[in-house]
């Protein structure tokens, strides 16, 4: 009976001591088919983009259907399928027109080796059109593609406007101004000029002009006016685009030519001495207060023979006008009191001025 109880001791010793294998046995089962069915995606449910991880599946691209008018540009994105984050990305390939069968209708596109690509539509027939735009992904040896139609209608000419290089719509006789025309479709965006046929036209009012080399096309002209008095005279332009002609006028006013206003002698009064040599100036002036070129006479006469006047003069770079004046008074005379004249002619109208001398013995 010792024996047979010793024995029992013995076997409950050992089944405590291998109890706890069997719980981490089953854990090590479980997490070990738990880890083969999400790498083989067996769980219904799952995130095929998770699961499936390093096969490119599906490609799409957004948006699937494009619309776009002349000028305009939007953005495409490709999308895939069946790839994780951490699995990379695939190569692109935009092609344009694909398989080349676009009807009457350009686009081109920039970044065409990146997931997104940017469409832009050039140009389309009177009625619309369409072309095709396909994407083609690879990773791997695997290649995916697909394809969209890119719809264009034509752009409409809804209105047009004129502007100048000074932004102002005025000018004195003499000088000359640039006008620019601009274009713009029914969405208010401006229009290519170089699409656009431009034709201006003078309407002469109380001014007249007229365009530099008789040029009265194109997106730009230059007038000037063509007679001196000032006033207005209006300009047309008509913007034509695949047979829609739209117009716009600008009243445009001219300040008269400048005329000559003054002449003004300086110094203009002073006591001189007999013997001594004097500089006299004069400069002409127009209708708006600027210096102006002129001719000049100066008239010395009035100063007695015994005062024996000598004179030079001549016209500054500045045009302005000099006169040197100077006097020998004889031993009887004490001398002499007058003035001196001069005169300025500009466009037919002359001006005049004059200055008082002293002269005096120099003692």
């Amino acid at each position: 009976m010792k024996k047979s109880k010793t024995s029992s001791r013995h076997r409950q010793k050992k089944q405590k001591s291998l109890g706890w294998i069997l719980p981490v046995a089953v854990i090590v089962v479980v997490g070990l088919l738990g880890w083969y069915a999400q790498k083989q995606g067996i769980f219904a449910g799952a995130d095929a983009s998770t699961l499936t991880g390093n096969t490119l599946q599906e490609l799409q691209v957004d948006p699937t259907s494009i619309s776009l008018a002349e000028g305009q540009s939007t953005y495409v994105n490709a999308t895939v399928k069946g790839l994780s984050a951490s699995a990379g990305t695939p190569t692109y390939r935009w092609i344009n027109d694909a398989p080349g069968t676009s009807v009457g209708v350009k686009t081109t596109l920039s970044n065409t080796s990146s997931g997104q690509v940017r469409v832009t539509a050039v140009s389309a027939p009177n009625n619309g059109g369409w072309s095709l735009l396909k994407v083609v992904a690879t990773f791997g040896n695997t290649t995916k593609e697909f394809g969209t139609t890119i719809r264009v209608s034509p752009r409409k000419i809804a209105s047009a406007q004129i502007t100048s290089s000074s932004n102002y719509f005025k000018m004195a006789f003499g000088q000359s101004l640039t006008l620019n025309a601009k274009s713009f479709d029914e969405k208010a965006v401006a229009m290519n000029n170089a699409q656009v046929q431009y034709k201006w036209r003078i309407q002469n009012g109380t001014a007249t002009a007229a365009f530099h080399d008789l040029q009265s096309t194109g997106p730009s002209v230059k007038i000037w006016p063509t007679n001196p008095s000032g006033g207005h005279f209006i300009v047309f332009m008509d913007a034509t685009y695949r047979g829609t002609t739209v117009s716009a006028a600008q009243f445009v006013s001219v300040i008269a030519k400048p005329t000559l206003e003054s002449v003004v002698i300086t110094p203009k009064m002073g006591t001189y001495f007999s013997g001594k040599t004097y500089t006299f100036t004069a400069q002409a002036f127009d209708s708006a207060g600027n210096k102006t070129t002129a001719t000049y006479t100066w008239t010395t006469s009035g100063i007695p023979s015994w005062a024996h006047p000598t004179t030079t003069q001549g016209i500054r770079t500045d045009g302005s006008a000099y006169l040197n004046l100077s006097m020998n008074l004889d031993p009887n005379r004490v001398g002499w009191a007058g003035p001196i004249y001069v005169k300025a002619t500009s466009g037919g109208i002359s001006k005049s001025a004059h200055t008082s001398i002293n002269l005096m013995k120099n003692t």
